[in-house]
């Protein structure tokens, strides 16, 4: 999942990953959730995480993040993201969201809008 010059131009690093055949590490500073990393270089973090039905998540001014809903659905700032929704956060934005009655799995990929610039023009 790339979007507007997300990815660094010049690391030709391919990461393929079957997300169903590993399991997540519990989030010590995060009670009800589970990362399982997926990539992450000095620019960015990719991950997928998975959160307990009802789970209430905080992250403090992340470093720009957008989040991809893989099942089921949270909430976040009274707007709920389901299946397949995505949100950006812009640089410095803080997330407080809440799971639905399900285990909610959703893919991350934060810090690299702080790196991200438009490709020079040809």
């Amino acid at each position: 999942m790339v979007k507007h010059w997300q990815f660094d131009l010049v690391n030709p690093t391919h990461i393929r990953i079957d997300m169903k055949k590993i399991s997540g590490i519990p989030a010590a500073d995060r009670a009800g959730v589970a990362v399982t990393p997926l990539f992450k270089d000095a620019q960015e973090d990719v991950r997928l995480e998975r959160c307990e039905a009802g789970a209430a998540v905080t992250l403090d001014r992340v470093s720009g993040a957008e989040l991809f809903v893989l099942e089921d659905a949270f909430v976040e700032a009274g707007e709920t993201f389901a299946r397949h929704d995505w949100l950006r956060l812009p640089d410095g934005a803080p997330v407080t969201a809440e799971t639905g009655l399900e285990c909610a799995s959703v893919w991350v990929k934060s810090g690299y809008l702080r790196c991200a610039a438009a490709p020079a023009a040809n």
